[in-house]
């Protein structure tokens, strides 16, 4: 919004792509069409008021049964321009919001009323909200949506659920009527303690289609996850990810190095890979050119296979060359006489 004194009027729209200009809307058809209706009107309230140089901004927000207008105001409103904002509220069925300086001082600017919010009728949930917090865009969309993925996960009466970038509680509190346990984590504290009061407005409401299982709500920076943070979460038995623009990739790297840990094998040795004499000089000897090519073969990691009578078997690494298979290791003792009367150093039992 901005007004333009060359063309003596003020402009309401979106900003022009790649520009700080405000391009000249009159009409927009995505919008309902009850808003569409008041561009116009909202274009001359705005000229008439006092404040039409320093309010730089409008916001949009529809609720199921209001329409919120929030007003990004630079000085204190004169009290004649309040008096324009209420008879344009009556007229045009809208509840205005005054926002002074950041997000967190938005404000009602008269208290009472219609509480902004939507419903959930599959799950008999509601979930108010501020102008400023983020909701889905369409509402009708967002009721398909929740329903759908919940549909998808198929949680069950016994399960613990994890509701990972949880916001309001859109996907939590629908998960909370199916679940044994839900814990919702989210990255803004402001939404997290929105989350809350939902959640218990929700479980406090006599009308409630079903009630609402233990569900906890933790604030965490979800972009800087790691593998002790998600054993600190507990076990799940499912997850829902619902994630920003900016997507989910420490989430999912924690994943990953947590499952890479758990599949690593257990025991490892270091051996150092030698030639054999005696009987075993055929499986460990080699030519001149095999010795070029893996001069003094590099010492390698292991895993040890224990035969029985102590006999040395090895399974070698990409590292180690075939023929050069080795049959005693530096870090065992040694043990029992081969036939041949040479010592081999025998392998301990895991």
């Amino acid at each position: 919004m901005r007004y333009v004194h060359k063309k003596g009027e003020v402009l309401i729209g979106f900003h022009e792509r790649k520009s700080r200009y405000v391009a000249d809307i009159r009409e927009c058809p995505v919008l309902p069409p009850h808003v569409d209706a008041m561009l116009l009107p909202l274009r001359a309230l705005i000229f008439s008021m006092d404040a039409r140089e320093t309010c730089p901004q409008i916001e949009l927000a529809g609720g199921d049964d209001v329409t919120a207008l929030v007003l990004r105001h630079l000085e204190p409103l004169s009290e004649g321009d309040l008096a324009r904002l209420r008879t344009f509220a009556v007229q045009y069925d809208v509840q205005w919001w005054l926002q002074p300086k950041g997000p967190d001082t938005v404000h009602l600017l008269d208290e009472g009323g219609t509480t902004l919010a939507y419903a959930l009728p599959d799950f008999g949930i509601s979930m108010p909200f501020k102008p400023t917090d983020f909701t889905q865009v369409n509402p009708h969309i967002n009721r398909v949506l929740v329903s759908r993925a919940l549909r998808l996960l198929a949680v069950e009466k016994h399960e613990r659920v994890i509701d990972w970038f949880c916001g309001l509680g859109n996907f939590t509190l629908p998960l909370a009527t199916q679940a044994r346990e839900v814990l919702g984590i989210e990255g803004s504290e402001t939404l997290v303690a929105r989350s809350r009061e939902n959640y218990e407005k929700n479980k406090a409401d006599p009308s409630a289609l079903r009630s609402l299982c233990a569900t906890e709500f933790v604030a965490r920076n979800l972009f800087e996850m790691t593998p002790a943070m998600l054993v600190a979460d507990g076990t799940a038995d499912k997850w829902l990810v619902d994630p920003p623009r900016e997507g989910a990739f420490a989430l999912a790297k924690a994943v990953a190095d947590l499952h890479q840990r758990a599949s690593a094998p257990k025991t490892r040795r270091r051996c150092r890979p030698a030639p054999s004499t005696g009987r075993h000089r055929s499986a460990s000897s080699t030519s001149a050119a095999t010795r070029r090519r893996w001069p003094a073969t590099p010492a390698c990691w292991c895993t040890r296979a224990a035969t029985a009578a102590c006999r040395p078997a090895w399974s070698t690494c990409s590292r180690t060359p075939r023929t050069w298979r080795a049959w005693r290791c530096s870090s065992e003792t040694e043990g029992a006489t081969s036939r041949a009367g040479v010592r081999p150093w025998a392998l301990r039992q895991p």
